[in-house]
């Protein structure tokens, strides 16, 4: 498990860091007092190579936190099981 910190600078998208933080009418105090977990998931190493993209995407997900106005320390990104089999939970430390 990861928090935000060791990939916060990586994505220069839409929701970096230089995004101005949004505010919704659906998010209130109570939601941001609470963690903001980011799991990514790719099922195996063939797709982690491959699908680049998607899992940047899916690490951009805990910027877009933070942009809604999650505090980094309170944003956890869960990775461990990139690129492992969901046929069994055997090995899967981030399930």
């Amino acid at each position: 498990m990861k928090t935000i910190d060791s990939h916060s600078r990586e994505s220069q998208g839409p929701v970096g860091a230089s995004a101005q933080l949004l505010r919704s009418p659906k998010i209130d105090t109570q939601h941001l007092a609470r963690t903001a977990v980011v799991y990514v998931r790719q099922s195996s190493v063939r797709q982690v190579r491959e699908n680049i993209e998607s899992t940047q995407l899916q690490y951009d997900l805990a910027h877009r936190a933070e942009v809604y106005g999650w505090p980094e320390q309170r944003i956890e990104v869960i990775d461990d099981d990139l690129g492992l089999s969901g046929k069994s939970l055997e090995g899967r430390s981030g399930f």
